[in-house]
């Protein structure tokens, strides 16, 4: 079926928010690209492969594809697996140390799997053009044109940088001979050579003694009847087989080694290498010596080649000198040397067919780019990469993951720069000289690399260089085996970005992970639930150790003083968001920071324990059980952020005869609204924020609710003065002051004479002993007009149950109902917790700033996060607490010592005691700007009040008295937010446009 060729092209543009990565092949460097881009936090990522699978050269195919790098059948990789692997994905045990391309297709489909790389790739998708944006000179943004070879289809995708992973082998050099016209026979390159059998009897000549050419020759000589391999200048042969049959590549790419050979002269390194070579066969001898140094090359490696020179199946021979009719002369020879098929095992030319030469100009000939990745002439360098263009002196694919590694760290982090274009050309002009004199033919040999100090040059740009002088000192186990053993991948994961598991994908997890991937940590969110969003995305069934919410509620804080501190809700969306509402404003912020490709859905963490060099490192181990497959896996983390909230766990008392009873108990945790009560009499018990909600929603279908509270409880309206949000009028700095310097009574007794204004306290029997701020704030609008109307009658606490009721407190008579609902709050509850070496409970509540255990050796690894009852919105104390812990992971900030943290627990002890009478039960709670300031000022990032006086009067004024919105934290310090001065200021343009639905 012939594809459909209409060209009509769309657009694909930034979203302006995420950086959008172009990644052009999904070959090893495509995955490597992808990996690299993840561990950023940069995942607005697209993939583009112009065949139909991952792989690249390493999958193998009969058919040829133009443009594509191909391989023969039998093809085993040059590199031993341990030196082939990335740096953090080691190759199973029993797969064996060189890799037939099988097993390295297999490995890469682990690889792409554990990544999800699928879900970033576009298959059958080719790469037309990449052209610089039209606002490139601002921006550094790159347009692609893309062509769905499936359809025809074309369209522009905008990309605020790309990387190209198309590799080096896929055009290939094919030389013109002297009468190579006349010859009746089959020329092929090598990249075209599958398979033997097509040549079983034929006598062929392999034109060239690289890497293919020794592999098609010592093939062909298994079925052909004569095999000739032609070459100009020889070749030094190695073997994949080293000292005491242990893998050559592991034995030679040594830092030891390394720095012996630098202190070496370079004929004495050659004299000793060209020895050790010779002991496996004489060159000389075998007619392959050639004039050049064995440094002088690429590594020719071959196990096979002179068993079969030995043999007479291979013979060796010199440049074809021309062609005839029915074979090649070779030079020095005056007779024609018969033949069939001619293979030019020839090399290929660096080919980047979309790059126009205006945008990027490469040859092997004139080679600039600067550590073989970025081109120093453009504009803005870092967002154009070429990965993969190079040939080291042993494996690629390390290579193209810390050139990965470096991109990504240059397009996350705008503090790590290129050098000057000045430098970078310096750069490429040395280290052209370096070729001109190392190599016999510097053009040929342009991209050539040693492998330990090129990996070390990418890793002192990525930051990951192993600290050997470090580790002299403090591990040196582990210094030996850096300096005298391998030079693996993995050494460049001793310095990496810490690794951090976040248990729980609601706005507590949302905001943590955003905190992490600021600091440039890989995450790892675990969420038991099919979705994100948590306590607000709304179920019909109730899940048990998870939050729940009743369909008709609404959150009790106003959108713009609820909102993550760099993400203002939608101009549109409701002050008091409907819970459908606040889950679609934290689905947009999910799609913001790229959380969706890190969680884990129905993923349940089992067991959080110290792992077992805690007592060094601070690690946790989590057991996790993959609910979809029943499976149980661990995982070691260097932190762990605790994001379940604390309403999971229900407090269910028991009242005396509470057994006799024949109606219904439940928890409030299990309302979801009021079907199924029509028509009866029910007993709400309790008088928090879900006990009022419960009986208000009972109320419009019950004849009777009966709301039973032991204390009272001051109620408190969501429509504050002028019809606008309560909550943005009470919080706000100038308000604070006021309470920091009045009497607490009096403060108390101004705020209880406004809410009595709304209706008396003492008249609808609510009014409690204690004062207004004395309790966790309690907001309901519809309660009192419920119980003007007497569809709710308050009652005091429950003395005993009967069968067909309760007898309340200081009632003699029985009050009959149906059903009673306990909205008696929950318990903390962390069930994987039990061997973490700490506990968490609310009536000996420990943790410093309601976040860490003063317990643990490493109380900064392990937090807890929304652990909190404000009053006023958790989500911003959360994202606080968050940012506050991803700053002490990356030792940006410092923990207070144990003493310190100590202190400041029993002094907030004290403080709970002077206002809060049940104190035990309200040990959570905290004043939200007192408790959000003590946070900002640990981490740097309260604003400066006094300095904004002077210098933006406007600004201040807003800080001071307007609305103490999360915003105010992202004005300085760490990871301040440049949008965050306009964000508040117009603060009141986003409350009041709701209200203009008329306009």
């Amino acid at each position: 079926m012939s594809a459909n060729t209409n060209t009509s092209t769309s657009e694909l543009t930034c979203d302006g928010q995420t950086k959008r990565i172009g990644i052009i092949g999904a070959g090893i460097s495509g995955i490597a690209a992808v990996k690299a881009c993840l561990e950023r936090g940069l995942d607005n990522i697209v993939v583009y492969e112009r065949t139909d699978s991952s792989g690249g050269l390493w999958r193998y195919r009969d058919e040829d594809r133009e443009g594509n790098a191909m391989i023969m059948k039998t093809l085993v990789c040059n590199t031993s697996k341990e030196m082939t692997a990335f740096s953090d994905i080691p190759p199973p045990d029993d797969y064996p140390n060189y890799m037939p391309n099988h097993y390295m297709a297999k490995y890469l489909d682990t690889c792409a799997e554990r990544i999800n790389f699928n879900t970033h790739t576009k298959y059958l998708h080719e790469v037309v053009t990449c052209e610089q944006n039209t606002d490139y000179t601002d921006t550094g943004r790159w347009r692609l044109t893309v062509r769905c070879l499936a359809t025809g289809r074309q369209f522009v995708d905008v990309c605020d940088g790309v990387m190209v992973c198309t590799g080096l082998n896929n055009r290939p050099v094919m030389p013109e001979f002297k009468d190579q016209s006349l010859f009746k026979g089959e020329i092929i390159h090598s990249r075209d050579y599958r398979k033997p059998g097509p040549y079983e009897g034929k006598r062929v000549v392999v034109v060239g003694i690289g890497n293919s050419g020794g592999d098609v020759a010592v093939e062909l000589s298994t079925v052909a009847e004569k095999v000739y391999l032609s070459t100009r200048s020889g070749s030094w042969v190695l073997r994949r087989v080293g000292l005491s049959g242990r893998p050559f590549d592991g034995q030679f790419n040594r830092r030891s080694m390394q720095t012996l050979l630098s202190l070496t002269p370079y004929p004495i390194q050659c004299y000793f290498g060209e020895m050790y070579v010779n002991t496996k066969f004489n060159h000389k001898l075998y007619d392959l010596k050639p004039k050049h140094r064995l440094f002088a090359q690429h590594p020719m490696v071959n196990d096979d080649l002179p068993n079969r020179v030995l043999a007479g199946y291979v013979c060796v021979k010199p440049n074809i000198d021309r062609f005839t009719e029915n074979g090649v002369v070779f030079e020095g020879e005056s007779d024609e040397t018969a033949c069939d098929t001619i293979v030019m095992a020839t090399g290929y030319e660096l080919n980047y067919p979309f790059l126009s030469a205006d945008t990027l100009c490469i040859s092997k000939s004139d080679f600039k780019l600067y550590k073989h990745v970025f081109y120093p002439h453009h504009r803005h360098p870092h967002t154009l990469a070429i990965i993969g263009c190079v040939q080291p002196g042993g494996s690629i694919p390390p290579i193209a993951e810390l050139q990965c590694r470096w991109f990504a760290r240059l397009m996350a982090d705008s503090g790590h720069k290129l050098p000057s274009e000045a430098k970078m050309v310096r750069d490429v002009r040395r280290r052209h000289r370096w070729v001109e004199r190392r190599f016999f033919s510097a053009s040929r040999h342009s991209l050539e690399e040693d492998w330990v100090p090129y990996m070390d040059q990418l890793a002192r740009e990525v930051g990951v260089k192993p600290s050997l002088v470090k580790y002299f000192f403090t591990d040196p186990r582990l210094w030996w085996n850096l300096f005298f053993g391998p030079c693996l991948p993995y050494q460049y994961r001793l310095n990496v970005p810490k690794k951090i598991a976040i248990i729980g994908a609601g706005n507590s997890g949302m905001g943590a992970f955003n905190a992490c991937r600021e600091q440039g940590f890989h995450c790892v969110v675990y969420e038991k639930t099919d979705q994100l969003c948590g306590l607000w995305r709304y179920r019909d069934e109730e899940l048990e150790g998870s939050a729940s919410i009743m369909k008709s509620t609404t959150i009790n804080t106003s959108k713009e003083m609820t909102p993550f501190s760099t993400f203002p809700a939608p101009k549109h969306f409701p002050n008091y968001m409907h819970n459908t509402k606040m889950a679609e404003y934290l689905s947009l912020y999910a799609d913001k920071i790229g959380i969706r490709d890190h969680v884990k859905l129905r993923h349940e963490i089992i067991d959080c324990q110290q792992n077992t060099d805690y007592e060094e490192t601070g690690r946790w181990r989590l057991t996790v059980r993959d609910i979809d497959n029943d499976r149980v896996f661990d995982q070691v983390f260097d932190g762990v952020m605790v994001c379940t909230g604390h309403n999971n766990k229900p407090s269910m008392p028991t009242f005396k005869n509470q057994h006799l009873f024949k109606g219904r108990v439940m928890h409030a945790h299990a309302f979801k609204d009021n079907t199924g009560f029509d028509g009866q009499r029910v007993v709400v018990v309790g008088i928090g924020n879900s006990g009022g909600d419960v009986a208000v929603e009972l109320s419009h279908v019950c004849p009777k609710v009966y709301l039973s509270t032991r204390t009272g409880s001051w109620v408190c309206y969501r429509v504050g003065h002028g019809g606008r949000p309560f909550d943005s009028m009470l919080l706000r700095r100038w308000v604070n002051t006021m309470f920091n310097f009045w009497p607490f009574g009096l403060v108390s007794s101004v705020s209880e004479g406004y809410l009595n204004m709304r209706f008396n306290h003492k008249l609808y029997g609510l009014k409690p002993k204690h004062r207004v701020y004395s309790q966790h704030i309690f907001v309901n609008d519809d309660l009192p007009k419920r119980i003007m109307s007497g569809c709710v009658v308050v009652k005091g606490d429950i003395e005993q149950f009967t069968e067909n009721g309760v007898i309340f407190h200081g009632d003699s008579c029985e009050t009959r109902c149906d059903a009673v609902v306990m909205a008696t709050g929950y318990e903390i509850s962390y069930p994987f917790l039990t061997r973490a070496g700490f506990t968490v409970d609310k009536k000996d509540f420990n943790l410093y700033k309601n976040i860490f255990s003063p317990e643990l050796k490493h109380p900064h690894t392990m937090a807890f996060i929304g652990l909190v009852l404000p009053i006023g919105a958790v989500l911003p104390c959360a994202e606080l607490q968050s940012r506050y812990f991803a700053l002490l992971m990356a030792n940006k900030v410092k923990m207070p010592t144990h003493q310190q943290m100590i202190k400041d627990n029993k002094r907030r002890r004290v403080w709970l005691k002077q206002h809060f009478p049940n104190w035990q039960k309200y040990s959570l709670e905290v004043y939200y700007i007192k408790y959000l300031d003590e946070l900002a000022t640990l981490m740097g990032v309260k604003p400066k009040l006094f300095k904004y006086f002077f210098t933006d009067p406007k600004l201040w004024s807003h800080l001071y008295f307007g609305p103490c919105v999360p915003y105010q934290y992202r004005l300085n310090g760490p990871n301040a937010w440049p949008e965050a001065r306009q964000t508040i200021l117009t603060v009141k343009e986003r409350i009041d446009a709701p209200f203009n639905s008329r306009n």
